[in-house]
């Protein structure tokens, strides 16, 4: 097994960005999400991974510019945010992704996120934000933190389905 790091394009409003320590409204623009993968792409990238902040946060959707960023790559991508129920899944995987990245939703309902891996398989990963607050690890949800009592939930309900991992440092 080998590490394979996912180099990231933020979407929101439309346009790549980057957020300060993953926090809404703190966005510096990059441009054309197109042109930020296709540059990971031409820079050796064997995946890219595709985050919709505005899904994620609740404040719209980058559904349609997504796809077609899908559309236009050579390489695998990973796309993620706002995946919470059936429909926001099914309509991530039509877009011709190779993988989707289950975040708040694993930890907010975990057993759907169980029955989304046992239908999906590896087309599913499950990626959760850690931070350090007050020296202790803690997992971070878009609407907030968990404790480890959830995460011991979550991993019982998932009956620990592998599924390749991605880390960054938040």
């Amino acid at each position: 097994m080998s590490l394979v790091l996912l180099p990231a394009v933020d979407v929101a409003n439309g346009e790549a960005v980057r957020l300060v320590q993953g926090e809404a409204g703190s966005e510096t623009s990059y441009g054309a999400p197109r042109d930020a993968a296709l540059a990971w792409q031409e820079a050796g990238a064997e995946w890219v991974h595709l985050v919709d902040l505005d899904a994620a946060f609740g404040r719209g959707s980058n559904r349609e510019l997504l796809a077609e960023v899908v559309g236009e790559l050579d390489v695998k991508v990973e796309l993620s945010g706002g995946i919470r129920d059936d429909d926001s899944l099914k309509a991530a995987m039509a877009t011709g992704c190779a993988r989707v990245n289950l975040g708040t939703a694993a930890l907010e309902d975990p057993q759907w996120c169980a029955r989304a891996i046992a239908e999906y398989g590896d087309r599913v990963a499950v990626g959760l934000d850690v931070r350090i607050i007050d020296g202790d690890y803690r997992l971070r949800a878009v609407a907030g933190s968990a404790t480890a009592v959830t995460c011991g939930r979550c991993s019982s309900a998932w009956n620990a389905t592998a599924a390749p991992a991605t880390w960054s440092p938040t």
